[in-house]
């Protein structure tokens, strides 16, 4: 459901977007983090002024260093 509703952001206003399964990871992590579903323009800026976080790859990358124990 949210790959489409990512999909559908690209494919506005009239046009059609085909999401390959092989390229879902590279399509997500490119994407700014407002498209993500429930991050608004107050979210976006908040991840962006304390993580520093623009795309939906910063937003793993912290995720995986508080995981890991890096932070």
């Amino acid at each position: 459901m949210m790959l489409a509703n990512m999909a559908t952001l690209k494919a506005k206003p009239n046009g059609l977007f085909a999401l390959n399964p092989v390229d879902v990871d590279a399509y997500i992590l490119s994407r700014p983090a407002k498209d993500l579903p429930g991050v608004g323009w107050s979210t976006a800026a908040e991840l962006r002024s304390k993580f520093n976080a623009e795309t939906v790859g910063d937003i793993r990358a912290i995720g995986e260093a508080k995981y890991t124990g890096l932070t």
